[in-house]
């Protein structure tokens, strides 16, 4: 399952479908818009009920490496509905201390457990390109959002 409003959603599906089908799987390719794939469970939304043996779903993670939302047991993004008490504590536990090496190392933990378990494949990490007018200040893109900074940007005459 993908979302056709993304080039890089459909062309993902098709690559998966044939690497499987290379390797004796045949998989059937569903478009399914953006809007309803993220619809809630009530809205009949294709993510929240489960209606899908497996779905390309692109999202940004944040800066910091909390992800309970997707991995603990009832966290909102768990859309694989894959359970793991471990991970759940393990998750708490880093989300409340402050120390960076100790939650490190916790993270660390949950990353090996999610291997192991293989609920989600992380396919790619995107990298942007970004053009701009040299006129354009203030332009500073990050990560996770081009216009995080927008307010800030100027737009100078031209010489």
């Amino acid at each position: 399952m993908q979302f056709p409003e993304s080039t890089t959603g459909v062309r993902v599906a098709q690559f998966v479908q044939n690497e499987l089908r290379a390797r004796g799987i045949d998989i059937a390719i569903k478009s399914v818009t953006n809007a309803q794939l993220f619809l809630p469970a009530a809205e009949h939304g294709t993510l929240a009920t489960g209606a899908f043996d497996l779905a390309y779903v692109p999202w940004a993670m944040g800066l910091d490496p909390d992800d309970a939302f997707l991995l603990t047991c009832h966290g909102a993004g768990n859309i694989m509905r894959w359970c793991d008490p471990q991970v759940d504590a393990l998750e708490a536990r880093a989300r409340a201390v402050p120390e960076r090496a100790l939650r490190a190392r916790l993270y660390a933990q949950i990353e090996r457990r999610v291997a192991a378990a293989v609920p989600i494949v992380y396919l790619f990490d995107p990298a942007y390109i970004f053009a701009y007018r040299a006129e354009l200040g203030g332009f500073a893109p990050n990560a996770f959002s081009p216009t995080w900074n927008a307010r800030a940007w100027t737009l100078a005459s031209p010489h």
